[in-house]
């Protein structure tokens, strides 16, 4: 007797399919949700009662747990095939698992998009990196379970909004990739196409829009090339409050002045790729600092202040304009963003190399970010110290945003201290600035596991002694 075959798709609408045919009903309520949950974390066994809660938080424990039972009823006589009910959850008194078997999740896809291979520049390394990004490009049909929510299981909707930013962070970076990996083949259709599926995922990311204003212009589509730089500046005055980055502007220059054509020559100062050379975005395994080293480390934590009686829903919308914007204007100000949830931001500034400019550039940034949000009230905290930056250990196409010592979390504490402030400062932070920024004195705060306060300073603006900004936030 045949065992049926089961497809699970879980980015886009949630969706089931047994031997090629759509099971209707599991895209939606909690029933769909406690399916999509055992899928995407079909590498755990789970605990009834954990599950109960999860999804019936409103309920005591026993009525939690029927409730549990009877959706895992449902579940498995709208799962039950030839071979019994049990073909894909494995139930007992105690567990919950989902059996990966011979089954086909989506999302597996981007487990191998990290290959042990692409560790060079070399023809081999980026075709076998090529590949594996493909296939995943190839399940991406939109963000994580869109359109499923469940308003009145908060911790389920926590979990989900981490999923959702976390693969559509991974989307952006796997069609970046491709694109880049087409354009440096010369293949400028291709690199065009996967530009504007990331475009899709980030509206706002800067260096997505030059590689499609770049191969518009290398495919001989100049005019057109010219029409989405200035398509791309409105974006950006519209939603961050900021002008293109030098390097677009240099681009578009180059463009308009005919220096770029579809011969595919471009100067490299003009953000296009010179023929015969690697294009950096395209994996490598140089890491973004000196690894294995001491290092001066400004750390920014940014939190969305949330009201106690905001909409679910409405909070979603909030912290996903929360995410996207704040994450684009730190890389502007030169941050290394970190991955993490969409309520929060935890940036480095100083990681690339080592300078006295990071203090300054993070307080630039924290302004930014109040002034670009400033209906969402951000709360932003500023802390400098030392830490280590240990030898990468991890494969190259992965973030490399490790680091050693207190300062991220001394960082984070600072949200407790003076919470109707916007940007506050440690005492390390407000020395580094000097007579940059404009500050006032704040209450003093006591560190974790420190036995002595030490003073904090609200950042009001920047004063005229403050030095030029970095490139990208003129």
């Amino acid at each position: 007797m045949r065992q049926a075959h089961f497809s699970i798709r879980l980015l886009g609408a949630f969706e089931v399919q047994r031997n090629g045919r759509r099971l209707a009903g599991l895209g939606h309520g909690k029933t769909g949700a406690l399916l999509a949950y055992l899928a995407a974390e079909s590498a755990q066994t789970h605990t009834r009662q954990a599950l109960a809660g999860l999804l019936w938080p409103e309920r005591d424990e026993n009525h939690a747990r029927q409730s549990l039972r009877q959706a895992l009823t449902a579940l498995r006589g709208a799962l039950e095939d030839e071979q019994g009910p049990g073909a894909l959850l494995a139930v007992n008194r105690e567990t919950v698992a989902f059996k990966r078997g011979p089954h086909d999740i989506d999302i597996a896809a981007f487990d191998i998009v990290e290959p042990a291979a692409c560790v060079d520049a070399s023809p081999r390394s980026r075709d076998v990196c090529r590949n594996c990004h493909l296939v995943a490009a190839g399940q991406y049909r939109g963000p994580f379970l869109a359109g499923l929510s469940v308003p009145d299981a908060p911790e389920f909707e926590s979990w989900l909004e981490l999923k959702r930013e976390g693969f559509e962070r991974r989307a952006s970076e796997m069609f970046g990739h491709l694109a880049a990996c087409h354009e440096q083949s010369g293949e400028y259709e291709l690199a065009l196409r996967y530009a504007r599926a990331q475009l899709r995922v980030e509206p706002w990311h800067e260096e997505a829009h030059r590689q499609v204003i770049r191969v518009l212009a290398l495919g001989g589509s100049r005019n057109a090339a010219l029409a989405h730089y200035r398509r791309m500046r409105a974006v950006l005055a519209d939603e961050l409050g900021v002008e293109p980055e030098d390097v677009s502007r240099a681009l578009y220059e180059s463009i308009r002045a005919g220096r770029m054509s579809a011969t595919g020559a471009s100067p490299g100062a003009d953000g296009g790729v010179r023929s015969g050379t690697w294009d950096a975005r395209v994996c490598t395994a140089a890491p973004r600092g000196r690894a294995g080293e001491r290092r001066s480390l400004t750390v920014l934590s940014a939190e969305l202040r949330c009201a106690p009686n905001v909409d679910p829903e409405e909070m979603y919308e909030r912290s996903l304009r929360f995410a996207q914007i704040g994450g684009e204007l730190m890389r502007r100000h030169g941050g290394a963003v970190c991955p993490g949830g969409s309520l929060d931001l935890t940036v480095y500034f100083g990681c690339a190399e080592s300078g006295e400019q990071a203090a300054l550039q993070a307080v630039r940034a924290a302004l930014a970010l109040c002034e670009a949000l400033e209906g969402l009230r951000p709360r932003v905290r500023i802390h400098t110290g030392v830490v280590f930056l240990p030898p990468r250990q991890r494969g190259p196409c992965m973030p490399d945003f490790e680091v050693i010592g207190p300062a991220p979390r001394l960082a984070r504490s600072l949200h407790a201290a003076s919470p109707e402030v916007d940007v506050a400062l440690s005492e390390a932070t407000f020395a580094a600035v000097g007579g940059a920024v404009r500050c006032r004195r704040l209450p003093d705060h006591r560190f974790p596991d420190s036995s002595q306060a030490t003073p904090l300073h609200e950042a009001m603006r920047l004063t005229g002694d403050a030095v030029p900004a970095h490139p990208g936030e003129r």
